[in-house]
């Protein structure tokens, strides 16, 4: 009997160190195929309009329902949200990801661009100086796959 237990809890444990070991995807998982590019390459005029994959860290996340979140490289972030709302990620959502998508700048009207920049974490007065239209990056992803978590 207490060997079967033995057996029992030690092949829990495996099972379980290897289940935290798997990558955690939501969505399409990225190509294997197409390189990583940081958040600062991605905001460049030449990654605009195509599809891209982007190494970040998540900076934050949509604390509604996961529909949305930021990444940063240190120096540039980025807002992304998700293919027709078809996946969320976790509103616990930290670490290094790879997200596959494409970035576009689109033409926001004063209030949602305030919206977006609250989100990016711009201070309330930046956020207040906001008036009229608006360009800013954006990226719908296809997926995303949480390569490192703390």
């Amino acid at each position: 009997m207490s060997h079967f237990l033995l057996l029992t809890i030690t092949l829990g444990l495996v099972l379980v160190l290897q289940a935290c070991q798997e990558d955690r995807t939501f969505g399409a998982p990225p190509s294997a195929d197409r390189p990583a590019i940081t958040v600062s390459q991605a905001l460049e005029p030449t990654s605009l309009n195509r599809t891209v994959a982007i190494r970040g860290t998540v900076k934050r996340v949509c604390q509604e329902e996961g529909c949305w979140m930021v990444i940063t490289d240190g120096s540039s972030q980025l807002r992304i949200s998700f293919v027709d709302g078809s996946f969320t990620v976790p509103l616990d959502a930290a670490g290094t990801v790879l997200v596959e998508g494409i970035v576009t700048e689109e033409l926001l009207d004063a209030e949602s661009a305030r919206a977006v920049a609250s989100s990016l974490g711009r201070s309330e007065s930046d956020v207040r100086a906001i008036v009229g239209d608006r360009r800013v990056p954006l990226m719908v992803a296809s997926g995303v796959t949480f390569v490192e978590t703390p």
